[in-house]
């Protein structure tokens, strides 16, 4: 979350409070007005000044405190997005080393599934190719694209590196659930335990996996420093996990 939830609920908390107050004063006043035939002056003009000097520091109160959040809430608004500023670079070099894994993990399973036509049959099969297909080389590039460009034409606030991780974090979750579609599909090929994984295909998965992992390093360590900064967890540095060797 960018702003603390609970903050438009004390708000409105203090909006009520406000009013009730107000209410209360008005109507200790008219029930004055409405007796003042009956109370001795001395009294009458000692309570409506007690009521004038309540009020004033109701007021004088409630908007000292309104006004304290107000700048609060600006200066920690500015300081976030500073630290967005000095991060969104990193950032986008994060998005931009994420291109070669798009084509590369389509590449994987089309090699496994060339090389082991066959082994691997049924619903299980059919679910694996399904969520396969889904893997569109063209629309992740074009999102990652899409990325790129708000964050050159971004303000370069932190409400704009939140929403834009939101949508980068979506990317990685498509790989990260494909890889690990493969890798079931790895385990049904080797269910057999004569049957091996190819050394190439091994070899080519294995370049692609420190390589990934090591992207993934990095992705947890930004997320980690800015979240260190802010205060909070704000971007999902636990949200992806290494692969595994197969």
């Amino acid at each position: 979350m960018l702003d603390k939830e609970e903050e438009p609920e004390k708000r409105g908390f203090k909006a009520i409070d406000f009013v009730l107050v107000l209410l209360a004063i008005l109507g200790i006043m008219n029930t004055l007005m409405i007796d003042r035939a009956k109370i001795p002056d001395w009294y009458f003009y000692s309570s409506i000044g007690l009521m004038i000097i309540a009020t004033v520091v109701f007021f004088v109160s409630h908007l000292g405190t309104s006004w304290d959040d107000r700048i609060n809430a600006w200066r920690e608004k500015k300081r976030r997005n500073g630290i967005a500023k000095r991060y969104i670079p990193e950032f986008r070099n994060l998005v931009n080393n994420s291109y070669e894994f798009n084509s590369s993990i389509s590449s994987i399973y089309t090699i496994l599934k060339s090389h082991y036509k066959g082994l691997v049959g049924g619903s299980f099969a059919s679910f694996v190719d399904n969520t396969m297909k889904s893997h569109d080389e063209t629309k992740i590039q074009n999102s990652l694209r899409e990325i790129e460009t708000e964050l050159d034409e971004s303000n370069k606030t932190f409400r704009d590196l939140f929403l834009i991780m939101k949508q980068f974090e979506f990317i990685l979750y498509i790989y990260n659930r494909n890889l690990k579609v493969i890798e079931y599909y790895v385990h049904e090929i080797t269910e057999d335990r004569e049957r091996k994984i190819a050394k190439n295909i091994e070899n080519h998965f294995e370049e692609f996996r420190e390589k990934y992992n090591l992207f993934l390093s990095d992705f947890k360590k930004f997320c980690h420093n800015v979240n260190e900064e802010v205060g909070k967890i704000a971007l999902p540095e636990y949200s992806f996990r290494h692969i595994k060797k197969w």
